[in-house]
């Protein structure tokens, strides 16, 4: 019987209008029923609480979400976050941060979200250039607090990572920024940047693994497919669609088999959608890491160095492994470029000249591969 591994994938940043954003998460040689769905959540608790479940890694960024979340009352049976230990400690300040929202330009959102809506995205980044505005003292407060979450966030990562003893890694793929391509046949997703991205990732993952299957857990975004007038939600069968075909060019033996429930992060999870709480780790994943890669004269040695000194990735072996079935060739970086670079890699797999590579991480990633595939037989 085929071993199980598990791939949790997000998206960080905005692929539309050229920019440059990235698909990544985590790699895990463990089936999806084995990690953490209890403790997990209640390290988020403890980390986030209180407020909206799961928690949202854009969203966290902004200091005032601290307060917005610490004020929502929820509806119904959406997941709720208890108060955890970090907002304890300050629970004071996140009082008088709301007191001055609701005298103020911020209580249209404050009196949405105590009537319980969640709050947007737009919704804390009003509040914050509220505090900022009205009282820079307590958003300097709620600065910190949300300082000390991504440090307790980075140790949650570093500890579930050592208790996998070095079977997860990091994987993604840094967007190309390229327009669309062309219309596909009906059923067929067309490729814009963050499909290329997605197959990238998968092309990438295919070489790791041996023979594995591997579920994949996809946090949806829409995509153009042939024969539809509107964009649609990426489902199970698109992204089977997808890695399947990822898998074929590189020639390898991996099996991937999408999760059923491919849910967007605002979606209250609920026993008919469960939501894997490994896909909150890959938001916090996808969303650190991205502004490291848009250094992009960065060699991938200091990109590794940065990431791990700044605990965001644990070690440099959670961005460097080793090819399953073929350890003699050495750890490899597991973060790729598409477009021109991965092509190189392609081509040199093809036994084709890969051509100049240029300097920076994503051309040091490509020269790792590149020379890897030279040696691959």
């Amino acid at each position: 019987m085929s071993e199980r591994w598990s791939l949790f994938l997000d998206e960080s940043g905005d692929f539309s209008n050229g920019v440059t954003s990235w698909v990544g998460g985590v790699l895990v040689e463990a089936s999806a029923a084995a990690l953490g769905r209890r403790k997990l959540p209640e390290e988020f608790e403890r980390i986030y609480g209180p407020g909206p479940y799961p928690p949202h890694a854009s969203h966290q960024n902004i200091p005032a979400a601290a307060a917005l979340h610490a004020a929502w009352v929820p509806r119904g049976r959406a997941s709720v976050l208890a108060e955890g230990a970090l907002a304890a400690e300050r629970r004071a300040e996140l009082r008088a941060a709301a007191d001055v929202l609701a005298a103020g330009a911020g209580s249209d959102v404050l009196a949405k979200v105590r009537a319980g809506a969640r709050p947007s995205y737009d919704d804390l980044q009003h509040a914050d250039d509220v505090l900022q505005e009205e009282a820079p003292h307590l958003r300097h407060v709620l600065s910190h607090l949300q300082g000390e979450r991504q440090r307790q966030m980075g140790d949650l990562v570093a500890r579930l990572f050592g208790r996998l003893e070095g079977r997860a890694s990091y994987v993604g793929a840094l967007g190309d920024g390229g327009a669309p391509g062309p219309e596909t046949a009906p059923g067929h997703v067309r490729e814009d940047a963050y499909v290329r991205a997605l197959s990238v990732v998968a092309e990438r993952v295919a070489r790791l693994g041996g023979d594995v299957v591997i579920d994949v857990h996809v946090l949806t975004r829409d995509v153009e497919v042939g024969g539809f007038p509107k964009p649609l939600a990426l489902n199970a069968h698109f992204v089977r669609q997808l890695a399947e075909a990822a898998c074929a060019r590189v020639g390898g033996r991996v099996r991937f088999r999408p999760a059923p429930a491919i849910q967007r992060y605002a979606d209250h999870p609920s026993d008919d959608l469960p939501f894997h709480p490994m896909l909150a780790i890959a938001d916090w994943v996808t969303n650190r890491v991205r502004p490291v890669l848009h250094k992009h004269h960065h060699s991938w040695a200091t990109v590794t160095n940065t990431l791990v000194a700044r605990s965001i990735a644990p070690s440099e072996a959670a961005l460097n492994r080793r090819v399953r079935g073929r350890e003699r060739l050495g750890p490899l970086p597991t973060i790729a470029a598409a477009g021109p670079l991965e092509a190189a890699v392609r081509d040199a797999f093809a036994g084709q000249p890969e051509g100049a590579l240029p300097p920076g991480w994503a051309g040091d990633q490509a020269r790792a591969w590149v020379a890897a595939a030279r040696r691959w037989a």
